[in-house]
């Protein structure tokens, strides 16, 4: 795999429960599930009513850009409560994607999009890994957030009470989603891979 050099622009990427994550209506549990890289640091996070309950972050977004947005869940059997990711641009154009998970069977639905948008679901072993594209035309702020029980009829919105393991967020400039880059007090930069060759005059 090579890659570009690409930045994720969420703090705290792997710790819902830090204050760089706003939070309505939500508990985040710290560290209850073995995630995709084998340690004991996803995170539950559950509405703790049934009402409009969220997890976000809000960042600095450039007129022109596309943005691509993903957070690994983690599978299970609950078709009674499915959670929904969205990015969303503010406060002029407001472009925005609203997606619906099925956490047994990776099936997602689009409940809302406005603007040029698109998602996809991949299977990473235990785990679904969600991406989102969203382009902003002219806004100055891009919202990535979680709703983890945002009805129990997917393709509608009905909160509900439940939870869902998550893990591994990333927002990055770009029209495609490249491997994770896990982040903590600061954005962090992975450098372009560069393939080289030397002595080899047939190739």
């Amino acid at each position: 795999m090579v890659e570009p050099q690409r930045t994720n622009l969420l703090t705290y990427s792997e710790q819902f429960d830090n204050a760089s994550w706003s939070k309505t209506n939500v508990s985040v549990t710290a560290n209850s599930t073995i995630s995709p890289d084998g340690t004991l640091n996803a995170d539950t996070i559950a509405s703790n009513s049934a009402s409009e309950a969220r997890v976000l972050q809000v960042k600095s977004a450039t007129s022109s850009t596309v943005y691509s947005a993903t957070i690994f869940v983690k599978k299970d059997n609950n078709e009674s409560r499915f959670p929904e990711f969205y990015l969303r641009t503010e406060a002029v154009s407001y472009n925005e994607i609203y997606t619906q998970l099925n956490t047994k069977t990776g099936a997602s639905v689009i409940r809302l999009k406005l603007g040029t948008a698109s998602q996809s679901v991949e299977s990473f072993g235990d785990y679904w890994r969600v991406i989102l594209t969203l382009t902003n035309t002219s806004d100055t702020n891009i919202i990535f957030g979680v709703r983890p029980a945002v009805t129990n009829v997917i393709g509608t919105f009905n909160p509900q009470v439940g939870s869902i393991i998550a893990w591994g967020a990333q927002l990055e400039v770009g029209s495609y989603a490249t491997s994770y880059i896990p982040t903590v007090a600061s954005s962090v930069t992975r450098n372009a891979d560069v393939i080289s060759k030397t002595g080899i005059s047939s190739l």
